[in-house]
């Protein structure tokens, strides 16, 4: 018949059976594995997982199967009290018993969790370690990088300092004085500073890591970037010392050079001037026997002859352009020998002025005197009435060619003493063009032609007075020698003199001008250069002074990555090869501007070295300072997680 205990029984035990052989066969799974090592791989600690092991979903489920098995053995209990029964069921499958083994068997999953945290928590600080540990390590190895090529250039470039030395030939000199200067304007030399700051950023980012890391690393002293920083200010200091000893040196030969050129000059005009001034000297002493030997004749015959050989004019006119070439070689001899270091001293008897001219006036006073005392003589032998009319008429002629060339003289003279050079070049060229069209005129040469025909009538003349019975006397002013001949000898001089002013003056405008558009070009590349360089430095320094650290660990990373970067970016490039074309261009209008007659104004802000290479300067000290300011967020932020 129907048994609702042996009913609820078999009920019970369809329910238990199977969860006690699952919990034995977790439990027995779960003592297996604790037996075995765990990976000491992360990525293999994921086959291990409890959680995979026996799932959360099993459990469950086999929960929800033990609350059953309980309620229908709570039932069952029920009916056997009811009946004053007795339980008649396996040990293994009492609720009890299954119970006690599920508790049992939750206890070792625990276990089980917790050695494989323990384990995944030792792991993960080892590698944490370990990653920290190779970021220093790579960190070490980009300063390394750039450090040791760096040093290896200063070092390289220091030895090649101390070896140098400067040529004793002036262009070998300026040769090897531009050689310095291209090679500071090279881009082998532009590109170290960035170089440089590069390496100092990547030292500090070394540093900052290092002094973190639970096993900092060790790193030779002789790659520390003040070692560098050292040499490099060592290196500039001496790269500068030896270009300014090399532009004094170089001065100095020019001013030796030149001191040279200057005394050869000068002796060899004085060699020109003695070649013309002595043979002259010697022809005036020949000349001044003549005459004193001429003092003796008594016959007509050779007072004739001998007034006609010393008023013969031919002789007399080449050596008076002798005499006139001597002292134009003379004046010039004195300006070079002015400037020379040691002067060349005049010879005795050959001072142009002292000797050679005083020489030439007696010579031509003496003359004067010997023709009109032989005419004296040969007047007092005859025909003194046709003579006087000769000479009158002679006179008549000669003031007709004399008075008005004195007049033109004068006028002339008037004109040379009045001019006043224009300031403005083209002005000035033009003034020059219109000198040497005039010298060349035909007026001027019709003037010279009168010139000689009144020394011809005013010879003639004197020649012929001296035999009249009543000389015909020469007006004040008209002598020919002492007055028109003077006259015309200052009017050429000064108008030689005025043309060589005119010429040196030209020269000086055009060498003024040339500086002035040197400068102004210098200046307008340089302001072309540095003005568009400042705007992008103060654009960059507004977005410097703007910047935020983010609160995001990912935001910072990538702002951390960003800054690092920055400076090595083309944009930074490009600007670092405009700083240095800038610098190039301002050293270029600095030395035209030295040279300028009216030197062009450095507009405000726009100085290289006081504006544009500190705004520089304090750019990077800012980028490097928020570089240094996010690495260490990082580096907390890193710390706290």
């Amino acid at each position: 018949g129907y048994d609702p205990v042996t009913e609820k029984l078999t009920e019970y035990e369809k329910c238990a059976r199977p969860l006690r052989d699952w919990v034995k066969e977790q439990t027995q799974l779960l003592a297996r594995l604790e037996g075995e090592d765990l990976p000491e791989c992360l990525d293999d600690l994921a086959a291990v997982d409890p959680d995979k092991t026996i799932p959360q979903s099993d459990i469950d489920a086999k929960s929800e199967g033990k609350a059953k098995a309980e309620s229908i053995f709570a039932e069952l209990q029920e009916l056997i009290s009811a009946k004053s029964s007795e339980l008649s069921i396996a040990d293994d499958l009492h609720i009890d018993v299954i119970n006690k083994a599920w508790d049992e068997l939750m206890a070792a999953l625990e276990r089980r969790k917790s050695r494989v945290k323990e384990h995944t928590d030792r792991l993960e600080a080892q590698r944490k370690l370990d990653d920290e540990n190779k970021q220093v390590e790579d960190s070490w190895e980009q300063y390394d990088d750039v450090a040791k090529p760096l040093l290896l250039w200063i070092s390289g470039k220091l030895e090649k300092l101390e070896t140098s030395e400067f040529p004793d030939d002036v262009d070998k000199m300026a040769a090897l004085l531009e050689k310095m200067s291209e090679e500071r304007n090279s881009l082998d030399w532009k590109e170290k500073p960035a170089m440089k700051d590069k390496a100092a950023s990547l030292f500090q980012a070394f540093l900052s890591l290092n002094s973190s890391a639970s096993s900092p690393l060790e790193f030779p002293e002789t790659l520390h970037y003040d070692v560098i920083e050292a040499a490099w200010n060592q290196l500039m200091e001496g790269k500068n010392k030896q270009i300014e000893d090399a532009t004094a040196q170089l001065s100095k030969m020019k001013s030796l050079r030149d001191e040279k050129l200057a005394q050869d000059k000068a002796d060899d005009s004085w060699s020109q001037y003695e070649s013309v001034a002595s043979p002259l000297m010697a022809w005036i002493g020949e000349k001044q026997l003549q005459l004193d030997d001429a003092n003796n004749a008594t016959d007509k015959e050779d007072l004739e002859a001998l007034l006609q050989e010393i008023s013969s004019n031919e002789d007399w006119k080449d050596k008076f352009s002798v005499k006139r070439n001597a002292e134009e070689l003379f004046r010039m001899f004195q300006d070079l020998n002015e400037s020379c270091p040691e002067p060349v001293p005049v010879k005795d008897g050959l001072h142009f002025d002292e000797d050679v001219l005083k020489a030439w006036n007696k010579l031509m006073a003496d003359r004067d005197d010997l023709i009109t005392a032989l005419a004296a003589k040969l007047k007092r032998m005859g025909q003194e009435e046709a003579e006087t009319e000769e000479a009158s008429q002679l006179w008549q002629q000669y003031e007709a060619v004399a008075a008005p060339l004195l007049a033109w003289i004068d006028a002339r003279q008037l004109e040379i003493d009045g001019l006043v050079f224009p300031e403005d070049l083209s002005e000035m060229e033009t003034l020059v063009g219109k000198m040497k069209e005039e010298r060349e005129s035909e007026e001027w040469k019709n003037e010279s032609q009168s010139k000689n025909s009144a020394e011809e009538l005013f010879v003639a003349f004197k020649k012929h007075t001296v035999y009249s019975s009543a000389p015909v006397p020469v007006k004040d002013g008209l002598h020919f020698f002492d007055d028109v001949e003077k006259a015309w000898d200052k009017l050429m001089q000064d108008a030689d003199r005025k043309m060589s002013d005119a010429q040196k003056n030209v020269q000086l405008l055009q060498d003024e001008k040339d500086s002035q558009d040197k400068a102004s070009s210098s200046w307008e590349a340089y302001e072309a250069t540095a003005t568009p360089l400042m705007t992008w430095i103060s654009e960059q320094q507004a977005l410097r002074a703007g910047l935020a650290v983010p609160d995001d660990l990912e935001d910072l990373k990538g702002l951390v990555d960003e800054l690092s970067k920055k400076t090595e970016s083309a944009e930074w490039k490009e600007q670092s090869n405009n700083k240095g074309t800038a610098q190039g261009h301002f050293s270029d209008f600095l030395d035209a501007n030295s040279k300028c007659p009216t030197p062009i104004t450095i507009k405000d802000g726009l100085h290289y070295d006081d504006d544009v290479q500190k705004a520089w300067d304090s750019l990077f000290a800012d980028h490097n300072a928020n570089l240094k300011m996010a690495q260490d967020q990082l580096a907390r932020r890193l710390e706290e997680d």
